[in-house]
């Protein structure tokens, strides 16, 4: 019998993860992709303050994506799911490239 609470909350968990998953990509894509044209602008100084705090919002985005995980894969028995893992929720980024 499924439980629907559980199925709900996995659910909401599970695009949670992928949320998080997609921003913490999109931040370390584009820091790289500034950090690459930054090598070729002498005349631009770097902002290692800018630098952190892109750091700082992709930390917390990977966290917010393992915390997802976690408590999703815990209500997935529960429902009849399968767990997440975080291959399956960067399957999306694998074949992307940072240039």
């Amino acid at each position: 019998m499924t439980n629907y609470a559980k199925l709900g909350e996995y659910t909401a968990l599970k695009q949670q993860a992928m949320d998080a998953a997609g921003k913490r990509f999109a931040i370390l894509h584009n820091l790289a992709a500034e950090l690459h044209r930054l090598r070729e602008q002498y005349e631009t100084p770097i902002d290692l303050s800018h630098v952190n705090r892109e750091l700082a919002c992709a930390e917390e985005a990977d966290k917010e994506m393992r915390a997802a995980v976690k408590q999703a894969n815990e209500a997935a028995p529960l429902c009849g799911q399968p767990e997440i893992t975080l291959n399956w929720l960067m399957k999306d980024y694998a074949g992307l490239k940072w240039r």
